[in-house]
């Protein structure tokens, strides 16, 4: 989803997501960008991780989408992340997050 506002467009965590993994695919890399699941992943990975899909690994965890995606060169200068608000699907939105 893409808004138009005053400060810029904004951008959802779903669209930044697979403008990463389109570009992550056309670098010829074998990894794509995943979005955890559960308390347990969340905890050791963060919101997003990064795994290799040929050695079924985990290549990076608790990564920042936005300052990858801006690495990338898949989110411009005037777009910005909009805040997650799928308080089911978020430990750290639901307070489950912990303090280790």
């Amino acid at each position: 989803m893409i808004e138009l506002n005053h400060d810029g467009v904004s951008v959802s965590q779903g669209a930044l997501l697979q403008r990463i993994n389109r570009r992550l695919k056309s670098l010829g890399t074998d990894e794509v960008l995943r979005k955890s699941r559960g308390r347990r992943w969340w905890s050791d990975l963060g919101d997003f991780y990064i795994q290799n899909v040929n050695r079924n690994s985990i290549v990076r965890g608790h990564v920042d989408i936005e300052a990858l995606g801006r690495e990338l060169g898949v989110l411009a200068e005037l777009e910005h992340l909009i805040p997650n608000t799928d308080n089911k699907r978020s430990p750290a939105a639901t307070g489950l997050e912990t303090n280790s």
